[in-house]
């Protein structure tokens, strides 16, 4: 821990489901739970304070078909045409 940082020490309760998906998740980037915690906290002021007011969270069940429907509607878009160089001489 950084000397430079004040740290408060405080008692979470959280799902179980929830705390093995964390451990998962801080196992996978060798860092502690505390750290993973802390970053996943930190990281959601980021974006808030970007003023992203578009963020949305998708279930993860919900991902393939929300895939699917982005793509089914992308293949029935067709690309834009390139202009022809008479367009971009105007």
């Amino acid at each position: 821990m950084s000397k430079d940082i004040e740290y408060t020490r405080i008692t979470l309760r959280i799902p179980t489901l929830l705390h093995g998906k964390l451990s998962d998740e801080a196992a996978i980037a060798s860092r502690s739970m505390n750290a993973e915690i802390v970053s996943r906290i930190t990281s959601s002021f980021s974006v808030a304070e970007q003023g992203n007011q578009y963020s949305l969270t998708v279930p993860e069940d919900l991902l393939p078909i929300l895939a699917q429907e982005i793509a089914d509607r992308m293949k029935l878009d067709p690309p834009p045409e390139a202009p022809t160089e008479r367009e971009l001489e105007t």
